[in-house]
């Protein structure tokens, strides 16, 4: 599950700030933190992690790619 953490620069908690899911998830569950860690990310990016991850799958299956 993923988890987002408090840093000084985002609310002036200091370095002891307990991690929180507040924001994390949208009422119908949805990981937020996924979505807006692609929107961070270049077009570029996100084709290359997308890619990454087929790539993974492929290997995990056994299957060899051309």
């Amino acid at each position: 599950m993923a988890r987002e953490t408090s840093t000084a620069s985002d609310d002036g908690a200091g370095s002891d700030a307990e991690p929180t899911l507040e924001g994390a998830f949208a009422p119908d569950g949805v990981d937020l933190t996924a979505i807006r860690w692609m929107l961070e990310r270049t077009p570029t990016e996100r084709l290359q992690a997308a890619q990454d991850l087929i790539d993974a799958v492929w290997a995990l299956r056994g299957v060899e790619q051309t």
